[in-house]
């Protein structure tokens, strides 16, 4: 029986929680952004995004900078991230 890619998501994600792992690679990628100056990065978007248009809700301000803000996050981080990934889901088929 195959598994639609939403239930292999759940279950890839209710491993990675299982195992401790989802919080280890969390603080790992929250360790790597406040070293690499992203949160402040964000930050002042959003402060220039509030300066523009000091009305906007957060809805509106996160639909508008959260694609931005997945970009700033440095490639050496996404890339050592999904090479941890890898070796869990490797590890644990």
């Amino acid at each position: 029986l195959k598994m639609s890619n939403s239930d292999e998501k759940a279950a890839i994600l209710r491993k990675l929680v299982e195992s401790g792992e989802y919080e280890r690679l969390s603080n790992k990628l929250e360790t790597q952004l406040l070293e690499s100056d992203w949160y402040d990065t964000v930050r002042n978007e959003i402060r220039q995004s509030l300066k523009s248009n000091p009305n906007v809700n957060y809805e509106t301000i996160r639909s508008q900078l959260e694609s931005h803000a997945v970009e700033l996050v440095p490639d050496a981080t996404k890339i050592e991230l999904l090479k941890d990934l890898k070796a869990f889901l490797d590890s644990s088929i």
